[in-house]
């Protein structure tokens, strides 16, 4: 079924953020691989009648949702705490490129126990982003 078709669907208010997921598409496709499918995975997991619409899934279902599998903390693991931080450091330089740009803006931060929230600036100019969305990987 055509994207469009199924936004006007009756049942699009079951597919959280897929008008968001649509607004990422159009307008920033241009973003490097990483922020794409990172803004990508916000958007659709937020609610599309929010305005803003806000994510607060956490950095790691941000990696596993971009195709970057967090392993389960093992504090006694050397190997496995080096991948968490380096899974994590990719993520949170992706979310600076999208902080850069104005498409999110930190609405609250994370700390222990609780994830950081994001405001989705999704249209142009409403986050003040640049105005032509060519982006330099």
């Amino acid at each position: 079924m055509p994207l469009a078709r199924m936004c006007a669907s009756p049942f699009v208010h079951l597919l959280m953020g897929m008008n968001n997921l649509y607004k990422v598409h159009v307008y920033w496709h241009t973003l490097p691989d990483l922020p794409y499918r990172v803004l990508s995975t916000m958007a659709f997991s937020s609610m599309d009648h929010d305005r803003p619409p806000v994510y607060f899934g956490g950095w790691e279902f941000l990696a596993d949702r971009s195709g970057r599998p967090v392993p389960e903390r093992d504090d006694d693991d050397l190997d496995v705490s080096k991948t968490r931080r380096s899974i994590k450091r990719a993520i949170m330089a992706a979310i600076k490129i999208l902080k850069d740009l104005r498409i999110v803006v930190v609405l609250s931060s994370g700390k222990a126990g609780q994830n950081a929230r994001y405001a989705l600036m999704l249209s142009p100019g409403v986050g003040d982003s640049t105005a032509t969305h060519s982006i330099d990987a």
